[in-house]
């Protein structure tokens, strides 16, 4: 499920990676006010055709599908997820809070809630302040600054697929080792960013930075999909993604106060908060590992690898995304 994932993960780092030049050269040439106008006028063009054509109502003739769908995840289900549930057990709001204590009933949920929350935070403090960082700290031109600042995000897409290849090859119980690997070299990366007096040099740390942080994209998901009964995966990833987004949305905030502090020059110190996240990650992977190797670890769900399972799984996994 590596590789999926890694597909499925791309939007962020697509979308990222053409608005920052486009949201640059809008503040340059005009100001923050246009390029807000700008962001909520693509969201319209481009998102509701999306959502119209991809989310339909039930109706008589797609009702069929449906069931067909509902057949493919009673087969897969494991002996743990208990019976196959029946025509008279309550549905909607009925069946909404068994499933949502499931997904926090999930094994290792806090540790990978944790990794989640660095992830979401390095990608929010990234994207928010490496503009300003390159424009004033560096010394980039304007236009320089936009195309700099999307090559992290540029640079993460193939790295994402590779950490999905990286999955997709080792042992189940290996699997964080990529999130060791990329946090480990993207807190290095960021690090000499700080620390280099040359700009040129500055900005290729960031970059190599974001292309290890696209490598540890894929893992988060996968760790979900490994730990999570077969019935509440698409619900536990909802909450490792909401929460996350949600804790990590604070992050830019963060980033200012501690640049704020040098009178709104210490980029290093707001620059050095993106290390404390790559920490993090690093601490939570390695106790991931060694649960995974050590004498209580659980035999987690096998991931799929082809039939319906795999069409199961992947369906519970973008309806959470």
């Amino acid at each position: 499920m590596g590789r999926p994932n890694a597909v499925s993960s791309m939007g962020v780092s697509l979308g990222t990676a053409v608005g920052m030049p486009l949201i640059t050269l809008l503040i340059v040439h005009s100001d923050w006010t246009t390029s807000f106008h700008a962001l909520g006028a693509l969201n319209a063009l481009l998102g509701i055709p999306l959502v119209l054509s991809f989310i339909r109502p039930t109706t008589a003739g797609n009702r069929g599908s449906g069931r067909k769908r509902a057949q493919d995840r009673d087969a897969d289900r494991q002996p743990e997820d208990g019976p196959i549930p029946s025509g008279r057990r309550p549905r909607g709001s009925g069946i909404l809070l068994p499933t949502l204590v499931r997904a926090l009933r999930t094994p290792r949920l806090g540790w990978i809630l944790l990794i989640e929350i660095a992830t979401l935070a390095f990608l929010w403090g990234t994207a928010s302040w490496l503009p300003s960082y390159l424009l004033q700290e560096r010394h980039f031109s304007a236009a320089q600054t936009g195309w700099l600042a999307a090559l992290p995000f540029t640079v993460s897409l193939g790295s994402g697929l590779l950490g999905g290849l990286f999955i997709d090859r080792v042992p189940q119980r290996h699997l964080p080792l990529v999130l060791v690997v990329g946090s480990v070299g993207a807190g290095a990366c960021a690090t000499l960013a700080v620390a280099a007096t040359s700009a040129t040099v500055s900005a290729t740390a960031l970059i190599l930075a974001g292309g290890f942080w696209g490598l540890q994209g894929p893992a988060i998901p996968t760790l979900v999909q490994r730990h999570a009964t077969a019935g509440s995966v698409g619900s536990a990833y909802g909450v490792v993604n909401g929460v996350g987004n949600l804790v990590s949305a604070f992050m830019p905030t963060l980033m200012g106060t501690a640049i704020a502090t040098d009178g709104g020059h210490g980029f290093a110190a707001g620059l050095s908060l993106l290390v404390v996240t790559q920490l993090i990650t690093l601490v939570s992977a390695v106790v991931l590992l060694l649960r995974h190797r050590g004498p209580h670890a659980g035999p987690g769900r096998p991931l799929p690898s082809a039939g319906p399972a795999v069409r199961s799984t992947g369906q519970a996994t973008s309806t959470a995304g």
